[in-house]
């Protein structure tokens, strides 16, 4: 029987590849990426970002990683009301989203619902406001 003298190192690995166990049984075993996450209680697909607004522009984004497939686009819905929409249902009961404001913590809502994440933003001397998303990180979890 020939001997494996060097494996080649994999540095990342896509849902679908199949990593072959020995586990000193004559028999080897297989499992595909995507069951061992699950079976390691990690999400599927993520996205980690900061958010920046100012005036009545939309959000802006800096993607820190984003393994949704697609970057979410976002909506300025109204003084301190802003929407960022996916291309996709995404179900928040296998969804796990937080945030962590740390310059502004005037943040009212941060809500997923569906097909978007609903954003709303005040100061406490006039209400509703712009501006207030400064480095505003955002975090998203899918569990598949």
């Amino acid at each position: 029987m020939a001997k494996i003298s060097t494996l080649t190192e994999l540095t990342s690995a896509t849902d679908s590849m199949v990593l072959v166990i020995n586990d000193g049984t004559p028999s080897t075993k297989s499992i595909t990426v995507a069951n061992l996450k699950a079976s390691l209680g990690l999400p599927s697909r993520v996205l980690y970002a900061n958010l920046n607004q100012s005036g009545t522009d939309v959000p802006t984004m800096t993607v820190i990683k984003n393994t949704l497939g697609y970057t979410p686009t976002f909506l300025y819905d109204g003084v301190g009301d802003y929407t960022m929409l996916f291309s996709e249902f995404i179900d928040p009961a296998s969804s796990v989203l937080t945030s962590g404001f740390t310059r502004f913590p005037y943040i009212t809502e941060i809500r997923l619902s569906g097909g978007g994440v609903s954003i709303q933003t005040y100061n406490r001397s006039s209400g509703s406001a712009d501006a207030v998303l400064v480095n505003a990180s955002i975090k998203l979890e899918i569990y598949e």
